[in-house]
């Protein structure tokens, strides 16, 4: 369907910034399909700041610049805010545990020479989840308890986080657009309420990893007959994402929309710029060529229920990984 773009695009040209790695950690046995126009954080960490001021915590953002941003210090946060005050929880969200898992610089399902291949095992993603189940349902209850509601979302929990009761909410920066700046709107907070931070780095790591995804661009089709236009259009593309005067428009165009600050467009803008995280790659969903879905069990959802419901091991869940790890290797045989 699609065919390699490695003797169309050159990715050790400086326009591509880490285009280089990138486009090497998305290669599929030694080829690159996909061109890394944009690379962008996926998950963020949302928070209130009155929030924060309230409880006599640290801004999360402050403790991002000064590189302070990590585990311990979320958990120690995290743990603050809850006490022992009933019905407060540190961390919520659809998506509420990917980021973390990312942070480790392993992603769940990864790739290797081209192949998927499976993380459940690795000795990071396990000192993760290790960290990860202190907040589960039978510890210290600073996830929102999802396992009430079957794991199911939206659950109540959102009205949660816009009450102060939640701490933090992760979602993606497209969840401000088409909410979280409508509660800003309702409930008459100021322009500085809603603010967000990556996921915070494991103790120890000087690498900052986050999950990203690509923006902006396009595969080249088998076969095709034009490649100088393609070749075009993904550097278009590209040098219109570095122009200043396309930056100045969009901006403006978005805080138009979407109720953007200016501290906001900035903070964003500085969490994504080149060689502020290594973006890691995650196959949770298969890749998206209508095959490799995993059928019943979504990877990253046997760490959530663990973690939410955990009981002391994972014997449990090694039928689940078992079969994911089965249709990981039918999957390679297709190929």
């Amino acid at each position: 369907m699609f065919e390699s773009v490695d003797d169309v695009l050159d990715f050790s040209d400086e326009l591509w910034n880490d285009g280089a790695y990138t486009a090497s950690a998305l290669a599929r046995e030694g080829k690159t399909y996909i061109p890394p126009v944009g690379v962008n954080i996926r998950y963020l960490l949302f928070y209130r700041t009155s929030v924060i001021k309230e409880h006599g915590l640290e801004d999360p953002w402050e403790l991002y610049e000064k590189g302070e941003w990590t585990w311990s210090k979320f958990v120690e946060m995290s743990e603050s805010f809850v006490g022992t005050q009933k019905n407060k929880y540190a961390v919520d969200g659809e998506q509420s545990l990917k980021p973390f898992l990312s942070t480790t610089g392993v992603p769940i399902i990864g790739t290797s020479n081209g192949k998927l291949v499976s993380n459940f095992k690795n000795p990071d993603i396990s000192e993760c989840v290790e960290m990860l189940t202190s907040y589960g349902a039978n510890q210290k209850m600073l996830f929102y308890p999802k396992q009430q509601y079957s794991f199911s979302a939206p659950s109540p929990q959102r009205s949660e986080w816009v009450e102060g009761n939640t701490l933090f909410y992760v979602q993606t920066i497209s969840y401000y657009e088409r909410l979280l700046r409508l509660y800003k709107n309702r409930e008459g907070w100021s322009d500085d309420e809603i603010a967000f931070v990556p996921s915070p780095t494991p103790d120890g790591k000087d690498t900052a990893y986050q999950e990203a995804y690509i923006s902006n661009s396009y595969m080249l089709v088998k076969g095709s007959e034009n490649k100088e236009a393609y070749k075009a259009w993904i550097y278009s593309n590209l040098l219109l994402t570095q122009d200043e005067s396309y930056r100045s428009r969009y901006i403006d165009s978005y805080k138009e929309k979407y109720d953007y600050t200016d501290e906001l467009i900035e903070r964003y803008e500085k969490v994504n710029a080149p060689g502020a995280f290594t973006p890691v790659f995650d196959y949770y969903e298969g890749y998206f060529d209508g095959r490799g879905f995993f059928n019943e069990h979504e990877p990253y959802l046997i760490f959530e229920r663990a973690c939410f419901c955990y009981d002391g091991s994972f014997e449990i869940y090694e039928e689940y990984i078992a079969e994911i790890e089965k249709e990981i290797d039918n999957y390679g045989k297709k190929e």
